[in-house]
Parts: C-alpha cells; structure tokens; sequence
C-alpha cells in the first residue's frame, strides 16, 4: 500500500501574525519539522500543500477556501499521476528547476492509495502518534469493503488524518468546493459524510495535538517542548 504524506501549509497564519510554517525550535522550521517527521513514521513520498522553496509543493488552486481546499488539490493531483494522466511538474517544485523536473519525472506513474494529511502548527505530533494512526487505517483497509470507511482520525483532535483516495474523495471535495455555503467545506462535514473512523488517544497524550495558531499558543508550545527534553534526560 501507497500512502502519501501531506503537510498542511497554505493558511493565511493571521492569527499568528506571521508565517507558521517558518517558525522554529532548534533551528528546524516547524514546516522541516512535520515533514520530517513523516519520513520517520514511514512515509517516503512527502508533498506540502502550500508554495515553499525546497520542499515538493502542491500549491491550492483556491484560496481562502480553509484546509478543504489544500487537501482538494493534493487529491486531485495526486489521483491525476494514478491514473496516468498529466504529472505534477507545475504545481511541485524543490530546490531547482532541474531537481523539480527530474522528481517529478520518476513519480509521475506513481499510485496512491491514501493520503496522511497532518497541519504544520503541531510540532509537538510524535511519531508514535502517526504510526498508530497509520496501522489501524492499514487493518481497516483490508476490511474496507466490509466496513465502509472511507478513512480515520482521532476524535479528539481531528487531525492528523488518512484519507482513502478514491473517486467517493475526489467527488466529494469537488462538491464541497463549489458550494456557496462554507459550510459544506467543514472538516467535520468531510468526517460525517465520508464516514471517517474516529480512534481514541490517551488523555494522558493529548498536549502533542494542541495546535499553535496564536502567539500566545506558540509561547505555550514551546515552554512544553522544553519541559519534554527535560524530562527526557531525567
């Protein structure tokens, strides 16, 4: 099985007054963070649904259209390379034009059959927490024409998320796209339509979900990302 990982990176970060993506623990920017930390989870193939130099973008065809839109355009391009039809070469860039094409180039008939899909501002998402998401979406795959569902989540936070990908996907956030009514583009919406499993995580873990969208949140953040080393080297 085939699975995509997508960074969320296209909001407009106005409540945080400046570009998440760009901020930084360690030097590393939480953008090099999360993808990073979808590599270590497993995932080889890892797009950035936003416009960053040196990463492989999928830049939103819409704007101002909330998460919906990011992981509209991921689907859509990314179903386009599975069913051999035009690459990616003009929405996907790294570091050199030449680099860009030559990527594009070998993952052009590459086929996916799901994507995880997690936000740039949860720097404190472990790797662990991937991992249990992707091996219970894994044993549902197997049982998927049984069950039914369309993907998971956990229900307490949202995402990070995996997605099936698939015509129902692809139909459906075509829909919730062009409706008027922003509401038809709710995550949750996506979630009951699409009847996504919602698994639990330990309460005892649920600060690694906690999102920064305010400075105040990324204050917090990163006061708990140092009490973590702390107490790590205990």
């Amino acid at each position: 099985m085939n699975i995509a990982g997508i960074v969320l990176a296209g909001g407009q970060s106005s409540r945080m007054g400046q570009d998440k993506a760009k901020l930084t623990i360690e030097d590393h920017t939480l953008l090099s963070r999360a993808v990073n930390l979808l590599q270590a989870a497993g995932f080889e193939d890892c797009y950035v649904s936003g416009d960053y130099q040196g990463f492989n973008c999928i830049v939103d065809t819409q704007s101002e259209l909330g998460p919906i839109a990011g992981i509209a355009t991921c689907a859509t391009q990314l179903s386009e390379q599975k069913q051999g039809g035009p690459s990616v070469d003009h929405s996907l860039h790294s570091r050199s034009e030449h680099s860009s094409r030559e990527y594009c180039n070998t993952q052009q008939s590459k086929k996916y059959d799901a994507l995880f899909i997690m936000p740039v501002d949860m720097p404190l998402l472990a790797v662990e927490d991937c991992k249990k998401l992707l091996q219970h979406f894994i044993k549902q795959f197997t049982n998927q024409s049984i069950t039914g569902k369309q993907g998971v989540y956990y229900k307490e936070t949202t995402f990070p998320m995996l997605l099936s990908l698939n015509d129902t996907l692809l139909t459906y956030l075509d829909q919730a796209l062009s409706a008027v009514d922003k509401k038809q583009r709710s995550l949750y919406r996506l979630i009951e339509t699409l009847n996504i499993e919602a698994i639990s995580q330990q309460q005892v873990d649920l600060f690694r979900f906690e999102n920064t969208n305010t400075p105040e949140q990324w204050q917090r953040c990163l006061v708990t990302y140092s009490k973590m080393q702390t107490d790590k080297f205990k």
